[in-house]
């Protein structure tokens, strides 16, 4: 398989995972600038906390539904208990930042509250966009992306001309959320005309015992990449916080690298799987060999440029982050294979590998840290 035989698919899911990580890029890039590197500290654990708790409380219900219409099985049961969970789990997203902070890092509730239900907005639309994913409509999922986001950095723009308060910057992300998952919802009439409430215990338990296998493989991850940020405002300080975010940062939006080839695959994999029982190993040694040539380069991109980089995008304040980044590129080869690996697993429904797989690797991470 050559570079120039990617499918359409995973153009569209390139432009898709861009505009999202670009989003996010601009946003934590500005705040870095405007606020004191403690402040910035603040909001950065914030973040880390509910990104922590939100697959906990998602279960793996997107990659479910995805993997089920990929199947052809009727999703409409599927649906209707999986979107009665994620409305049922909202007092949780709001209640825990509460409860775990308590008045110590901020007293400004509102700033908690706002912060809390960014994640649960985002977690909304891949939701959504999982269903189209598994239709291999990506069309209509990079609409949403591209319309909501070019009305986002036309007003990021001005509210940092404006020199705005964090509040609304925060406002902005949730309204653009919330623009981006109408959007969504308009080609799934159907669907929401036929939705209704799942009361049922044993329909709730039977969606959850199903999703759950593939999302705890999520949860390892998520508490990997973000523990690190709680255990730094505990043990040092929240300075050191916001250097390890600003290198972050960058190291987390490279895998937009990895995740464009894969996640298209993943429904055709899931689909060829059903039909023959097998999958074709050929595409995944290209892969492996494109993801390791690219590891090494960017290895040793950053090496020699990770300081002069970030001092040109958040300011000399972070030029102590230039370590962070040389540190952290160094996992991007098993990042990237184990985006691979965990593909392949989901895909020919043995999910229970990588839920083990990266929960050894978090519990490593926990006993060195």
């Amino acid at each position: 398989m050559k570079i120039n035989a990617i499918n359409k698919d995973s153009t569209y899911y390139f432009i898709i995972t861009f505009f999202e990580r670009i989003t996010f890029f601009l946003f934590y890039l500005i705040l870095a600038r405007l606020l004191s590197v403690e402040k910035y500290g603040i909001v950065i654990t914030i973040f880390a906390f509910v990104n922590i708790v939100s697959p906990f409380l998602e279960l793996g219900l997107p990659f479910l539904i995805q993997r089920e219409i990929a199947r052809n099985i009727n999703i409409q049961d599927i649906f209707n208990s999986s979107l009665t969970i994620k409305i049922m789990v909202l007092p949780l997203y709001l209640l825990l930042p509460l409860i775990y902070f308590n008045s110590r890092l901020t007293s400004d509730l509102i700033l908690l509250l706002m912060i809390a239900i960014i994640p649960y907005f985002i977690n909304f639309n891949l939701f959504f966009q999982s269903i189209y994913y598994g239709m291999s409509n990506f069309g209509h999922v990079l609409k949403a992306s591209i319309s909501s986001r070019l009305v986002f950095f036309v007003l990021l723009v001005l509210l940092y001309l404006l020199n705005s308060g964090l509040h609304y910057f925060l406002l902005l992300l949730i309204v653009i959320l919330f623009i981006q998952l109408a959007i969504l919802m308009t080609n799934l009439k159907n669907l929401l005309r036929s939705f209704h409430f799942t009361w049922n215990p044993l329909v709730l338990n039977r969606t959850i015992k199903n999703s759950f296998p593939i999302g705890i493989g999520l949860i390892f991850i998520t508490i990997s990449d973000r523990v690190d940020i709680l255990i730094l405002e505990k043990l040092i300080d929240l300075n050191s916080v916001a250097f390890y975010a600003v290198a972050y940062t960058i190291f987390r939006n490279l895998q937009i690298i990895s995740t464009t080839l894969l996640i298209p695959e993943y429904t055709k994999i899931s689909a060829q799987y059903t039909i023959n029982k097998r999958i074709a190993a050929e595409k995944f040694q290209y892969y492996y060999k494109y993801i390791l040539i690219v590891s090494f380069l960017l290895i040793f991109f950053f090496y020699f440029l990770s300081n002069p980089l970030l001092v040109l995008l958040f300011g000399i304040k972070y030029s102590e982050s230039s370590i962070y980044l040389q540190l952290l590129t160094l996992a991007i080869p098993g990042v990237f294979l184990n985006h691979l690996t965990g593909i392949i697993c989901n895909s020919t429904l043995n999910s229970k590998i990588p839920a083990y797989s990266t929960g050894l690797g978090t519990l490593i991470n926990l006993i060195v840290n």
